[in-house]
């Protein structure tokens, strides 16, 4: 590309020199004619202005076929054969050797009329033109092999760290993601190339290890009630004519269902790790999707519910999914609370909350953060005891960040925990423009 240009700049070049000097020659030329012209018209003598000696330059003045003036360099020489009057042009056909630049006019004097021929060599642009052409068929080269040796050099070193950074991630596998690129001392693209790459590697670590505590823990999570099942069932077979057969059943067909939910939370994080997301821009009224779900899962609950918070708020998203957050909600202030489970439905400010408080124990200092990681609990022992495996308040945060809205937890005015799931009002929102997220 460097050479491709270069040849076009030295044509350019050559062409602008070339075009610059018979500008000047041109004009050189025309001053000359009229300083003949003025001399002849102002009654001056024709043999008069006869040009000296000059192999630059030459003159000859006709008028009826006859010669009456012409420079020594021409003296003697027929009339020249010559083009009309007009703008100057180029020949090499005069009776002096070489190239000239050639001007024709014609004028009267005392109404006879009088042809003038002056003519300028091009013998010092042509030379000029030459060496300039030589200059640059000699240079050229030698600047094109210069600018080629320092960018092969230049690049080479610039992207050695490249190859150190590809050699780096070759010796890179998902049994080594502790490894790091190498992370070069300039201040350039590929330190920052580098230091990207690194941070997506430490992403990729914490993902992996992220991914096998997640397997571990679900693991652990099938054994306990794949081990109860097999122990009741192990008994009972063993001794069948001690087995309380409807008992055996209730305890394996309870174990079964807590199999159950566990593989479909498992499933459905699953799914959402891999982007699997349905649409979430529908109009939802929050307070009657609280009602549906509160009839679904809590119409035969020993404790109850206070519902006098509730009020309309309108939200955009999928049912299924905040029906999931309200189940997962009610369903652990239910676990957790002693008598009465409160929920709330309020619009404030462009934003619609969800409150569920329990007047429970409330959630222990320091385990505000670990309830809404995969597989947290505040009380191990309490939690297992209750069938919980931990995924509920992760699977909920997951939804809720999926609809741009946030789940917090704080201590309930009535003594236990208070989950807040708050989330744009959709009625401010169709005011400023329809609402299209999806992040599926």
């Amino acid at each position: 590309m460097f050479a491709v240009a270069l040849v076009a700049a030295c044509i350019a070049l050559l062409a602008i020199l070339r075009f610059t000097m018979l500008g000047g020659v041109d004009t050189a030329l025309e001053l000359r004619a009229e300083d003949i012209e003025s001399l002849l018209e102002a009654g001056a003598a024709p043999d008069s202005v006869a040009i000296d000696d000059d192999d630059e330059g030459l003159a000859q003045i006709v008028r009826g076929g006859v010669v009456l003036a012409a420079s020594e360099n021409i003296e003697g020489e027929p009339p020249i054969d010559i083009r009309s009057p007009g703008e100057p042009y180029a020949s090499d056909e005069l009776p002096v050797a070489g190239e000239f630049l050639v001007l024709v006019d014609e004028f009267e004097i005392n109404g006879v009329p009088v042809t003038l021929v002056v003519a300028t060599s091009l013998e010092d642009i042509n030379q000029t033109t030459r060496i300039v052409a030589l200059a640059l068929l000699v240079g050229g080269p030698l600047l094109l092999a210069l600018v080629a040796t320092i960018v092969w050099r230049v690049v080479g070193r610039a992207l050695r760290p490249v190859e150190r950074i590809s050699s780096d991630v070759e010796a890179i596998s998902g049994q080594a993601l502790t490894k790091r690129v190498s992370v070069p001392a300039s201040d350039d693209e590929i330190r920052h190339l580098a230091s990207t790459m690194n941070s997506m590697l430490t992403r990729l670590e914490e993902s992996a290890e992220r991914q096998g505590r997640f397997v571990s823990d679900a693991s652990h999570e099938l054994r306990t009630p794949i081990a109860i099942i097999r122990h009741e069932l192990d008994v009972a077979t063993a001794h069948p004519e001690f087995a309380d057969w409807p008992e055996v059943a209730a305890v394996v067909l309870e174990e079964d269902l807590r199999m159950q939910r566990l593989v479909d939370d498992l499933l459905w994080l699953a799914q959402a790790d891999g982007g699997v997301r349905p649409d979430r821009n529908d109009l939802l009224d929050l307070d009657d999707l609280v009602g549906r779900v509160l009839s679904l899962n809590h119409h035969d609950s020993s404790i109850d519910f206070d519902l006098s918070g509730i009020s309309a708020g309108q939200v955009r998203g999928n049912a299924d999914e905040l029906g999931r957050i309200i189940t997962i909600l009610t369903n652990n202030a239910v676990r957790h609370a002693n008598s009465v489970v409160v929920i709330a439905v309020e619009s404030i400010d462009g934003t619609v909350r969800l409150h569920v408080d329990d007047d429970g124990e409330g959630v222990p200092t320091g385990s505000e953060a670990k309830i809404f990681e995969r597989f947290g609990r505040a009380d191990e022992s309490r939690a297992r005891a209750h069938g919980g495996a931990g995924l509920g308040l992760a699977i909920a945060t997951e939804i809720a960040h999926a609809h741009d809205a946030t789940l917090t937890l704080s201590e309930s005015p009535f003594g236990g925990a208070r989950f807040t799931l708050t989330m744009n009002d959709a009625r401010t929102t169709a005011s400023s423009g329809p609402n299209m997220h999806n992040h599926g």
